[in-house]
């Protein structure tokens, strides 16, 4: 049998090394799949503050209420941008019903902005006359995100009927899904004008727009 030196068994290892490192394939790091890019920065949260807008004195003098909010997408502690949705479902020459797809009147506002330009919206063109916040942001999940859109965003199609489908369900349904909240049913609260004065806890006083 021949005898292997040290030195010959060492650079057949190193030799086998070789090999194997060039047959390898890279393989890129795996990211997150929650992480979202925004901006060079990594979104690693989502927080939301709900607004309920109220106008008075709305037809009846029963008051009408809008719905808007503020999204901070976060990056660790850090807000990395933020934006804001408004919007109502305002009806339509007085109609009582409105079938889904037809003009009801409904619109939203989205915007990479703060809230300041969501109370102007709100106070001008759409008349709403005051407003109340949640006192605090939250962490809100994306899928809370995408099914509030969902909603707001199709506020123009949903139809109208004044019981049922109005101005309160609309908004109520937005906050709700994102999780808001102290909110006022509109099933117990018929009254626009009583779902707004009602929605308290976890939730400002009334603002003068």
């Amino acid at each position: 049998m021949k005898n292997f030196s040290l030195k010959s068994v060492l650079s057949l290892f190193t030799f086998i090394a070789v090999l194997s490192g060039c047959s390898k394939k890279d393989v890129a790091p795996q990211q997150p799949e929650a992480a979202v890019t925004t901006q060079d920065a990594v979104v690693t949260s989502y927080m939301v503050k709900g607004y309920l807008f109220v106008r008075l004195p709305g037809p009846f003098n029963l008051g009408h209420t809008g719905v808007g909010y503020e999204v901070r997408e976060m990056s660790g502690t850090k807000v990395s941008r933020t934006y804001t949705y408004c919007g109502g479902v305002e009806g339509y020459a007085s109609l009582p019903v409105i079938p889904r797809g037809v003009n009801n009147g409904g619109w939203n506002q989205f915007g990479y902005t703060n809230n300041a330009t969501m109370l102007r919206t709100m106070r001008a063109p759409y008349g709403y006359t005051a407003y109340k916040f949640e006192r605090a942001f939250r962490t809100v999940t994306l899928a809370q995100i995408h099914r509030a859109e969902g909603i707001i965003n199709g506020f123009a199609a949903r139809g109208y009927n004044v019981s049922g489908n109005n101005c309160m369900n609309a908004s109520y349904e937005v906050l709700q899904a994102l999780g808001a909240p102290g909110m006022a049913w509109p099933l117990t609260n018929w009254a626009p004008k009583d779902q707004y004065s009602r929605t308290v806890n976890g939730w400002s006083g009334s603002n003068s727009l």
